[in-house]
């Protein structure tokens, strides 16, 4: 979408990097389009079958 954040500036306007053992991603969705949703939800998966172990 025209304007906006990148990837980086959301991360910085979070203070993602301060959060230590904490594992986090930044993924383009739209909810419009449908677009990245999947990818989203599945790198959540991952992560909650991960701590599982």
């Amino acid at each position: 979408m025209p304007g906006a954040m990148t990837a980086a500036e959301v991360s910085d306007m979070l203070g993602l990097s301060n959060l230590k053992n904490r594992q986090w991603a930044i993924y383009k969705t739209s909810a419009l389009k449908g677009e990245g949703l999947e990818e989203g939800l599945d790198w959540v998966v991952n992560q909650l079958q991960g701590n599982r172990n």
